[in-house]
């Protein structure tokens, strides 16, 4: 018989003899465990050791691996249920098993396991955080945490060893507290109660007025704490950010091929994400978008979100489009970069076994992602002390493990160029792994398309392509332009709400978990680069665009060049739209190749169009001009408008101070200002405003007493009809035209 290991009392990692190999030696141990059902509920709060491992340790032989996990499994259980795991373990005589009992019993649980890993990933819709009482919150320390935790995370914790186990409950409660852990447990509809609990106890010790109706604690922090919505938008960022470091703690997360793992999110957050949003779309329907001097003009505000989305979407497909044709036109050489995390800040990987450094428990998600942005500062500001540059976009995208990642796509004037700035961003990115002696991955990929140089050029893509600027572009946007407002048709999982049984179960896609993940990290997961930010072109862009669709003429040269190739891109997107529809319905290969031709071409007149537009108003500093461009700009202005580019400045955003609900002031983009000319184009014609359905009915009665004698139209015919095109004019019978969606 072996003996076995001594390990002393005090290590954080339970003795388990190594090399006994059958369950029946271990007969003699039974009435030891008879014994530990009395108090398996001690704790040693000091040493992280309960009374049953100490014990356990000084047990002797236990048995074979599967007598071992059965004793983990154990060990990781809540207090609560432990009595009856002892009981249980003793009544099915599980000490009394031969070599090949044991044996059989190893293969039945294996079995059991892999179905079980196999099946499709369910949620808990009926789980709530129990209520404790104030004993338990007293007395409660680390080893308490697996009680706070939804029945989905339970398995992650269970399974580590102690010693990890103990690590990562201390580092939750460091990180996220009792109060982070119990908000873990809300929905959201608990949420909105307790918002609610928390602005009556506030309006109750903070009235807005006196005992002789007079106003009083007018103060925005008062106004904050009476408003509900304030405290559930604070309570939901508080829940986000502990969802996120438990799940990462827990790794709950981390691979598209193992279902105990799910990809991006765990399946908990996946239905809490749901449920938000069937809250959001309860409270979008109940809102409209209405005109203050006419409130017979109304829009939902659902349909106002549902287009601005679009409306944003599609902008950012345009501007894509007109970046790759000004790349391709003016030659420039196109940079695909690719950079990611170290270990530190990655709490599982999916490769486990190929990790060198491990995941640092001061490092959840929120701080990988702030390291990601401030050394994406620190290389743009080394390339422009270089004097580089580029210009482009990045894409934030998430691994399998949930930790986020970039592509970068960059373009700049000269190879030479483009080669500083692939090396600056291995620089960053790398410098911090090449010293780790186990040899980790590199952080950063990046390469020049079209570089012969090995050092540069791209490896070849899936189907053994050479990438372009195109393919790359394509791979890198896909979520924040193709997939950004798809919705997802698969069946949901249909619950009994008497029973609680799951009567319908579909496993989720990587679209509707890649939402979740957005969501929960309120992460912007495009931007572009290279543009001159500090007029806000974006905005410029946006007031341009709704006035090209209202005929509006301009003086400024600048201003109407831009509004007359917006007109055009208007144009060739019709087009294009057209002949899409007709490749849709086209009956043979050949018909459907052509009218793609013809989609193919109108969309690139559009993007030649839109990139003009953009020189036009100043997106890009004229210092960053391309030659061509300044040359196209000038000779438009003298042809056109009879001046010279020196006298013809880009336009201006106009802010101005407005006031929030809360008394505070901030600052808002109202409208452009051409200095030329000193024209202004505001944003908004009139005065909206957002109000309840109820609010709305009483706002348009008024306004129909004061004009009794006009022939108004209720508030139903008013609504807006529109599709979510939101390139398709108002419909007619509105009677006065809806105001345009500006893309957020």
């Amino acid at each position: 018989m072996s003996r076995p290991l001594e390990t002393p009392i005090s290590s954080t990692q339970t003795s388990l003899p190594s090399k006994t190999k059958f369950v029946d030696n271990a007969l003699s141990n039974k009435a030891f465990f008879q014994n530990l059902a009395a108090d398996s509920n001690a704790q040693h709060e000091h040493t992280g050791k309960s009374d049953l491992a100490v014990k356990l340790a000084a047990g002797g032989h236990l048995g074979s691996r599967f007598l071992k996990e059965r004793q983990f499994a154990y060990l990781n259980k809540p207090d609560c249920s432990k009595s009856e795991f002892i009981q249980d373990f003793l009544d099915a005589g599980s000490l009394v098993l031969t070599e090949v009992e044991a044996r059989k019993r190893d293969f039945h649980d294996l079995e059991a396991e892999e179905q079980d890993v196999k099946r499709a990933a369910r949620y808990t819709e009926n789980w709530r955080q129990p209520s404790y009482s104030g004993t338990y919150k007293q007395r409660r320390n680390h080893t308490h945490v697996g009680n706070h935790l939804p029945p989905e995370w339970l398995p992650f914790l269970e399974k580590m060893s102690p010693q990890k186990r103990r690590q990562r409950e201390i580092a939750i409660l460091d990180r996220v507290g009792w109060d982070g852990l119990e908000l873990i447990g809300l929905r959201a509809s608990d949420i909105s109660q307790k918002a609610n609990d928390l602005a009556y106890e506030h309006w109750k010790k903070f009235p807005p007025k006196d005992e002789n109706g007079n106003a009083t604690n007018q103060e925005p922090a008062h106004m904050k704490g009476r408003c509900k919505k304030h405290h559930r938008r604070r309570l939901k960022k508080q829940q986000r950010k502990a969802l996120l470091y438990v799940e990462a703690a827990l790794s709950a997360v981390g691979g598209a091929n193992n279902d105990m793992r799910p990809l991006y999110v765990s399946d908990y957050t996946l239905a809490l994400h749901r449920e938000y949003e069937a809250e959001t779309a309860l409270k979008l329907e109940d809102l409209r978008l209405i005109n203050v001097d006419d409130p017979s003009v109304q829009i939902p505000m659902s349909e106002v979100n549902k287009r601005a989305k679009i409306a944003d979407v599609t902008k950012r497909r345009l501007i894509i489009d007109m970046m790759l044709k000004k790349w391709e036109t003016l030659n420039w050489h196109v940079c695909w970069i690719t950079v990611t995390l170290p270990g530190a800040y990655v709490p599982h990987s999916t490769n486990e076994d190929k990790r060198a450094a491990q995941w640092n428990t001061d490092f959840g998600p929120l701080e990988g992602m702030q390291a990601m942005q401030d050394d994406h500062h620190r290389v743009l500001a080394l390339l422009r002390d270089k004097g580089v540059r580029p210009s482009g976009w990045w894409n934030a995208q998430p691994q399998q493990s949930g930790t986020v990642h970039r592509h970068y796509v960059l373009a700049c004037k000269t190879q030479e160029h483009a080669r500083v700035v692939c090396d600056e961003f291995r620089k960053k990115f790398s410098s911090r792994l090449y010293g780790d002696d186990a040899g980790q991955d590199r952080g950063c990929a990046a390469f020049v398309i079209g570089d012969s140089d090995k050092k540069y050029a791209p490896p070849k893509s899936k189907n053994g392509q050479k990438e372009t600027a195109a393919s790359i572009a394509k791979y890198a946007a896909r979520y924040a332009t193709r997939l950004e407002n798809e919705n997802d048709q698969q069946k949901q999982e249909t619950i009994d709400p008497d029973t609680g049984e799951i009567l319908e179960i579909s496993k989720p896609t990587d679209l509707m978990r890649f939402k979740a993940w957005k969501w929960m990290r309120r992460l912007r997961t495009h931007n572009f680069l290279g543009l001159d930010s500090g007029r806000g072109p974006q905005k410029i862009w946006d007031t341009f665009w709704k006035k090209s669709g209202q005929d509006v003429h301009a003086k400024d040269g600048r201003a109407e060049i831009a509004m007359r190739m917006m007109q055009k891109v208007r144009e060739e997107g019709l087009d294009a739209a057209h002949f899409r529809k007709l490749a849709d319905e086209a009956d043979n290969a050949e018909d459907r190749d052509e009218m793609l031709q013809d989609v193919k071409f109108h969309n690139d007149q559009a993007a030649q169009a839109a990139w003009h537009a953009a020189i036009a108003i100043g997106m890009w500093n004229d210092a960053d001009l391309d030659e061509a461009e300044v040359q196209w700009l000038s000779d438009e202005l003298s042809e056109h408008h009879e001046m010279e580019l020196h006298q013809s400045l880009p336009p201006l955003p106009i802010r101005d101070t407005v006031e929030t609900g809360y008394n505070e002031t901030t600052r808002k983009n109202v409208g452009v200002f051409c200095p030329s000319t000193n024209e202004k184009f505001m944003n908004v014609d009139g005065e909206w405003k957002i109000v309840d359905v109820a609010e709305a009915e009483v706002m348009l009665e008024e306004f129909k007493e004061r004009n009794k004698n006009d022939h108004t139209v209720g508030l139903s015919s008013k609504l807006s009809l529109n599709p979510t095109n939101p390139s398709l004019p108002p419909p007619a019978e509105l009677g006065s035209p809806e105001p345009e969606i500006v893309p957020r």
